[in-house]
């Protein structure tokens, strides 16, 4: 899309000199502050910051002493590369590394506009150019005032605010569909199974004994090492690239062909399960016909179910993500601080035994429901899309 703009009344403008960064610190326990915003709680993909950490949980680390309030702008200075930016309608305190920011309404900026001025991939890319250091690069307040950018008057700042801001609203409504259709999704899943003959159950673990399925983790320690990869290899599989049912390629995660026969034995399959163990335990990813051969990491496992097995690996998949099967797992689940599933938890989790119509039944139920969520993911998208050709109009960059 374009917008037809005409910049010949823009000004160019140093950054420090249309915003101030405000300093203002407290101790929080005195003074009562209830909430708290950590990198953690801000999305690299949404410039409003609705989520936060509750001052008492315990988490909250020392340098958590910097005030700010509804509508103000903050800006994480580390990895600005991951675009922890977006604008809050609370108040709370962050710690020394993030920048409360506002706009200087006489300097010409407008508070609303501020915040798509910190998501242009111009600014982005200037803040990863400058940041300073190897292990947690930093974009100092320094070179954060010096970046230069063309500024609109501001009723053009208003309207291009007015159209990016109905972009991000729309967006938020689409995802908050979304969330509901997945809840929807998990109840009628686990209701369907809770509502089967508990006698027509069997465990993992008796799957396995009737040499209808196996389990294997992914290689531990220097068996599998990231100094072995490689750009445009064999495919290491992550927790992070299993999203969506589907599991994804990271180009600077594979391994030389020579290492990956080497490890063959962590190969998967066509119609193979794989799960992340830690995290988000237990979500999975059926591997498709062009995924086989791609290696899994040691926080993966992967499940293989034998060609005379009575479970489809769709339907298999289906029963290990239901609500009451993840609460089981996380109650088996070794480790305090990082629970993690293992072989042994997994063992434990009950499968339906449906006959092959039953499977297809309610593999069909759930396809019509995860479709509506792929829709409104993919509008998203092309939302999401949208904005970025916007802000590349206004702001220059990709």
């Amino acid at each position: 899309m374009s917008l037809n703009l005409d910049k010949s009344a823009w000004k160019r403008v140093r950054l420090g000199d249309v915003i101030r960064r405000s300093r203002r610190q407290v101790d929080p326990f005195e003074v009562g502050v209830e909430r708290y915003v950590a990198g953690g709680h801000i999305d690299g993909d949404s410039i409003t910051i609705d989520r936060w950490g509750d001052a008492g949980d315990g988490q909250m680390g020392s340098t958590f002493r910097y005030v700010f309030e509804a509508r103000q702008v903050l800006f994480v200075s580390a990895r600005p590369y991951l675009r922890k930016c977006g604008i809050v309608d609370f108040s709370g305190v962050v710690a020394d590394k993030t920048y409360v920011l506002d706009a200087i309404p006489e300097t010409g900026l407008l508070q609303e506009f501020l915040p798509f001025v910190l998501a242009s991939d111009a600014f982005i890319a200037y803040a990863t150019a400058e940041a300073t250091g190897s292990m947690n690069p930093r974009l100092l307040w320094g070179p954060f005032q010096r970046y230069e950018f063309d500024l609109p008057p501001l009723d053009e700042q208003k309207r291009i605010a007015d159209l990016l801001w109905a972009m991000e609203r729309h967006k938020r409504a689409l995802w908050e569909s979304r969330d509901a259709a997945l809840a929807a999704h998990r109840v009628w899943l686990d209701e369907t199974i809770k509502g089967l003959d508990k006698a027509r159950h069997r465990t993992v673990g008796e799957l396995i004994a009737a040499k209808e399925l196996t389990l294997l983790t992914g290689p531990f320690g220097s068996t599998l090492s990231a100094k072995e990869f490689i750009e445009g290899g064999i495919p290491v599989i992550h927790p992070s690239h299993i999203r969506e049912g589907r599991a994804t390629a990271d180009p600077r995660s594979t391994l030389p062909p020579i290492r990956a026969e080497e490890l063959k034995r962590w190969q998967v399959a066509a119609g193979d399960i794989v799960m992340m163990r830690k995290g988000d335990v237990g979500r999975s990813a059926i591997i498709t016909p062009e995924q086989a051969g791609w290696i899994i990491s040691s926080d993966c496992i992967s499940i293989r179910l034998s060609e005379d097995a009575s479970l489809s690996p769709e339907f298999l998949r289906l029963a290990l993500s239901a609500p009451t099967a993840m609460a089981t797992l996380l109650r088996n689940a070794p480790g305090t601080t990082m629970p993690g599933i293992n072989e042994r938890s997994l063992q434990t989790i009950s499968v339906p035994a449906l006959d092959d119509s039953e499977q297809s039944s309610m593999i069909e139920k759930s396809q019509r429901l995860e479709s509506l969520t792929d829709r409104l993911r993919t509008e998203r998208d092309a939302v999401t899309e949208a904005c970025a050709s916007v802000l590349a109009e206004v702001f220059g960059g990709n």
